[in-house]
């Protein structure tokens, strides 16, 4: 019984990243008032043709790019105007250190308070990551800032226990990956008021499988 459980966990952890229909309709809801555009031609699994290059993405793509099993992720092949970058995330880590004397605290073991933005600096965002940072912020902010503490903490982490820097990678991505296969796939259901069937608590559990699946193809990790 666990093992056909388990079995089925796995399943939907693979479907919810392939289909990822609540992904799809928070960047299609962005692209309202955002300029989102793809880079090149998106094609369906089986070859077909759904997006040209250079169109402008709307909610008039979101039946479509539902529908249609991809042949790759959707975010890899859009950008977005003015999207999250590695020194907007910088001013964002400075903001929440002034604004809470507990990062206060826990960031002066580093000594140096304008440091530890300076660090972030040195993060590398993948094109698609930053999309999906982008994402986030415009659609789920309160997702964002939670994303941003997980990285700054993890960046005192390192200082405090002096993590070699594949432990930071792991502290920093591993969460972070986690967090938005959450906000991909079961994001309304963490935010339901009402009583869940067995089905969504499936998905629930499955989303953790889902991070993992997603942290395994990051480089370096």
């Amino acid at each position: 019984m666990t093992i056909a459980r388990n079995t089925l966990y796995e399943d939907m952890a693979h479907q919810s990243i392939e289909e990822a229909p609540h992904y799809v309709t928070a960047i299609t809801d962005m692209a309202d008032h955002k300029e989102v555009i793809s880079y090149e031609d998106i094609y369906t699994a089986n070859g077909i043709k759904l997006i040209t290059k250079n169109t402008t993405i709307g909610g008039s793509q979101r039946e479509g790019l539902i529908k249609h099993k991809l042949c790759k992720p959707i975010d890899q092949s859009l950008i977005v105007q003015n999207g999250v970058t590695v020194d907007s995330l910088a001013r964002e880590v400075t903001r929440l250190i002034k604004e809470n004397s507990n990062l206060q605290y826990l960031a002066a073991f580093n000594g140096d308070l304008r440091v530890l933005p300076q660090e972030l600096v040195l993060l590398v965002l993948s094109p698609h990551m930053a999309f999906k940072l982008t994402v986030a912020k415009e659609q789920h902010p309160h997702l964002f800032q939670h994303l941003v503490l997980v990285i700054l903490i993890a960046t005192i982490w390192q200082y405090v226990k002096n993590c070699q820097e594949q432990t930071w990678k792991i502290c920093c991505v591993q969460p972070c990956f986690m967090i938005w296969e959450s906000f991909i796939s079961t994001l309304h259901l963490l935010n339901s008021t009402n009583h869940l069937s067995e089905t969504e608590r499936c998905h629930i559990y499955a989303h953790s499988i889902a991070g993992f699946l997603i942290v395994r193809e990051v480089a370096g990790i």
